[in-house]
């Protein structure tokens, strides 16, 4: 039990750290199947760097260039004809850097434990089972994570390392649009914990300029391209109240702002709509990705941090800070947008707070029962050891399922081949196999630039094919449907996205919707793990 004594060797803090490193790596790679068609973002994300070693460093319209340039220079080690080559450095590269984030993770750690419980601290960041399945997607977030950890380690050193505080907050936001919260968080910590230091507002300053020097760049082009430098696609149209109506073709070029909303339905169904609905969104979500073992422990470790006394109250304090500054700027998104993954930022910070129920348990409420240090330590041992396990069970869900992956894309296949002669309506609105599809050609990626001016250039070239459109009801979308060329739809048994819900009673009841003849039904094509149906629709009847 020596490994676990307070006063741990940098030999035995490197070995345990290398332990945890290599079994969460195990763990990540385990969820990955290398060989599957990845995240339909991810395709934004290699085409854009793709786009930008050809000189093309156009911005996007609701994204931000950093994980592309961060990870252009390794696009230089591949040549292939295969795109999935390119997917698989970004997911090569996503999972190396969540697994670097490991000891980073340690070091935030002990600015609120001893050695023993931050590398709890540590596994518990290392293990969870979210976090490892997302690692190998090719997404931003695990950058993006990497960052967030870097900046608040350095605000809660104070004056003397704010600097790269606010250099990575610049990086953030490179990395992800949301990321400028970030800097506002900091910026109230630095405030609060450095208000008796000399100089304050003068360091400040310099450290506000060094984020805008940063920064600059991404704002100078945007300014170029878009004529705003902050501009955001989704900003002019975010307040219709439904996100159906944010991408579909024939409501995405809709006017309406905070005054429309309010004229319309009044300031209570404003607040109602997009600060009530977002809180309760932000708190299911984190509820959910609670799961498996901190949605025991963070609620006592919340209770714990109001009356901390092992932890430096400033720390605690900038710890709330940050999670309550970045989760009240995800309000009104998450009222329309309640996409869980853009919470997994959290999980160092709610890490802390579920690791001061484990220290506070063991270190204090052990001691009643007249427990060794040595029994202590076992109980330690035990606690990592049930979080690996309960990870490793629950990562199961996460896991690859190969097959339905092959049936899924040979469903694809058939549909773009077979069904070419108008647009194509998923119940889903997972595009990504036919942007795979579309994409997989040499000759097409690999002198790939992107011209966002030319209205989107990007997405319809990769979903041809493919169409959303907003309506509330089948009637109502066979009406739209025909002004836009639709004439499949394609529904996904059990699989309907929030805006085409009312789908399902066509696949459970089709005899009841004469004008849409079935042309395709999965279960006639032999298919073990995929269930779909295609209707053609006949507008004449």
């Amino acid at each position: 039990m020596e490994v676990l004594t307070a006063n741990l060797s940098r030999k035995q803090v490197i070995f345990c750290l290398i332990v945890i490193c290599t079994i969460s790596l195990a763990l990540k790679l385990s969820l990955v199947n290398f060989a599957s068609v990845p995240n339909q973002d991810t395709f934004g994300y290699i085409l854009n760097a793709i786009s930008i070693i050809h000189g093309d460093f156009s911005e996007p319209p609701r994204k931000t260039l950093g994980w592309s340039f961060f990870a252009t220079p390794f696009l230089f080690l591949v040549n292939s004809d295969h795109f999935i080559d390119y997917v698989n450095v970004f997911r090569s590269l996503s999972i190396g850097v969540s697994v670097i984030t490991i000891p980073l993770a340690y070091a935030l750690s002990r600015k609120y434990f001893e050695t023993k419980y931050s590398l709890v601290a540590t596994s518990f960041f290392a293990f969870e089972p979210h976090l490892s399945s997302i690692a190998g997607q090719g997404l931003s977030e695990p950058l993006y994570i990497l960052f967030c950890v870097i900046a608040f380690y350095f605000i809660l050193h104070g004056n003397r390392l704010s600097y790269f505080a606010f250099a990575f907050a610049a990086l953030l936001w490179w990395v992800r649009w949301p990321g400028i919260i970030v800097f506002f968080a900091i910026s109230i910590i630095y405030f609060i914990n450095n208000r008796k230091s000399p100089k304050l507002v003068q360091k400040y300053l310099l450290c506000t300029m060094l984020f805008l020097v940063i920064v600059s760049p991404m704002l100078i082009h945007r300014y170029e391209q878009y004529g705003d430098p902050l501009h955001f696609s989704l900003s002019d149209n975010f307040f219709t109240g439904d996100y159906g109506k944010l991408l579909a073709e024939n409501t995405k070029s809709t006017k309406y702002s905070v005054s429309d909303y309010i004229a319309e339905n009044g300031i209570g169904q404003f607040i109602s709509k997009f600060v009530l609905t977002g809180i309760y969104n932000i708190l299911e979500q984190i509820f959910r990705i609670s799961f498996p073992y901190l949605i025991v422990l963070l609620p006592f470790g919340i209770l714990f941090s109001f009356r901390a006394f092992d932890q430096n109250a400033k720390y605690i304090r900038a710890n709330w800070i940050l999670i309550l500054v970045t989760l009240a700027s995800s309000l009104i998104s998450f009222s329309l947008i309640p996409e869980r993954r853009f919470l997994y930022y959290l999980y160092p910070f709610l890490i802390i707070f579920a690791v001061m129920t484990i220290e506070r348990v063991i270190k204090y409420g052990l001691s009643t029962f007249s427990f060794s240090e040595r029994k202590k330590n076992i109980t330690i041992l035990a606690v990592v050891a049930t979080i690996l396990i309960l990870s490793i069970g629950f990562a199961q869900r996460f896991a690859p399922d190969v097959l339905a992956e092959d049936e899924k894309i040979q469903f694809t296949k058939y549909l773009i081949t077979n069904f070419d002669k108008g647009k194509i309506l998923l119940s889903n609105e997972d595009w990504k196999y036919g942007t795979f599809l579309n994409v997989d050609n040499p000759k097409f990626f690999q002198n790939f630039t992107i011209n966002y001016n030319e209205q989107n250039s990007m997405n319809k070239v990769i979903s041809t094919q493919f169409i959303s459109l907003h309506a509330k009801s089948v009637s109502d979308l066979m009406l739209v449907g025909q002004q836009y060329d639709l004439k499949y739809l394609v529904l996904i048994d059990d699989d309907y996205s929030i805006w085409y819900s009312y789908l399902k009673d066509v696949y459970d009841n089709e005899s009841s919707y004469p004008y849409l003849t079935k042309i395709y039904d999965s279960s006639e094509m032999g298919l073990q793990k995929f269930r779909a149906k295609v209707f053609e629709i006949n507008y004449r009847k």
